[in-house]
Formats: C-alpha cells, sequence, structure tokens
C-alpha cells in the first residue's frame, strides 16, 4: 500500500500542524478499472459501505405516483464505480471481517418499510466488525459479502450482461 496521506490542520495557537491520515495515498496516474457494484434486494441494509465505497441497491431515486404508491419507473440496480487495485483489495478485506446481524420478527418477515431503513415487520438488522473485542458470534450473524456484488465490467461477457441478482462477494 503508498504512503498515508497527510493533511495540515490549523492548531487554536494558529500554527498549522502536519496530521498522517491513516487513508492510503491514491494518485490521479493510478489505473481504475471499472467495476458494478450494490447490495443485492434481499440484503436488510440498501447502502452498505465498505473500505470506504458504497454498495447502493438502486442508482437514482424512486419517482412515486401522486397517491404515493409505486414508483412511475424502474431503478437500476447498483451502480458503475471506477476502482484501482488497492481499493478493491481494501473493499475484499473489508468483506472479510463484516458480518450483517439480524434479530427479532420470524423467517417469514422481510424487511418492507422505506428506503434507507434497516427496521420492518419484526426485524432489525445492524453490520458489525468481527475483529473487534466485543464481538461475540451469533447464529444470526450473516456475512456481509452475502448481501453484496462487485463485478469487474471488462471481465463480464456481452451474454452475461447485468443478470440480476448477481453472483454475491461471499468467500470473497
Amino acid at each position: 500500500m503508498s504512503a498515508t496521506v497527510p493533511f495540515e490542520r490549523t492548531a487554536k495557537g494558529g500554527s498549522a500542524v502536519k496530521v498522517k491520515s491513516g487513508l492510503p495515498e491514491i494518485t490521479k496516474s493510478a489505473k481504475t478499472i471499472r467495476y458494478w457494484i450494490g447490495t443485492t434486494p434481499s440484503s436488510p441494509i440498501q447502502n452498505v459501505t465498505v473500505g470506504g465505497v458504497t454498495f447502493p441497491l438502486f442508482r437514482g431515486s424512486p419517482v412515486f405516483d401522486q397517491d404515493g404508491g409505486k414508483p412511475d419507473r424502474t431503478l437500476d440496480h447498483g451502480i458503475y464505480a471506477d476502482l484501482t487495485d488497492e481499493r478493491v483489495e481494501l473493499i475484499r478485506n473489508g468483506v472479510k471481517i463484516r458480518v450483517i446481524r439480524i434479530w427479532g420478527g420470524t423467517d417469514d418477515d422481510k424487511f418492507e418499510t422505506a428506503p434507507g431503513t434497516v427496521k420492518g415487520k419484526g426485524k432489525t438488522a445492524q453490520m458489525l466488525i468481527v475483529d473487534g473485542p466485543h464481538y461475540r458470534r451469533q447464529p444470526n450473524d450473516h456475512p456481509v459479502g452475502e448481501f453484496l456484488y462487485m463485478h469487474r465490467l471488462d471481465a463480464m461477457s456481452a451474454e452475461d450482461g447485468h443478470r440480476f441478482p448477481p453472483e454475491t462477494m461471499e468467500g470473497a
């Protein structure tokens, strides 16, 4: 990984202090590759951030009819992201150490609430990092990779297109 990005901050007395942010430095010359990324419709959390990149369920915003009912148009799933090899590695490592814990409700209950919420019909979900000192595995923990996909576009054939749902990152 490359050097960390320093930034300057003015201290109370007016002098500048250089601080290392801990974030990898990605230069403009770093080669990027386009990926199709997102969360699956079965994800209890619609927008998941891993490795500094947000994996959304939809691209765009729904346009609801005047009665506030169903959306007027179909939303595209996921987004296209230009990622460096370093960022892809950060994402893969981040996926390995995260789970989504789901509790409450029954197996028949679904997450049927407004986009962006994680509660619905008695179920709740929370993303946790498994290598923390207070984490204890529970039977209702699901690997976050079960709900995310990240496909390199130049590796997809024309007939693959954007089959939905795509293969997830589980086991990545």
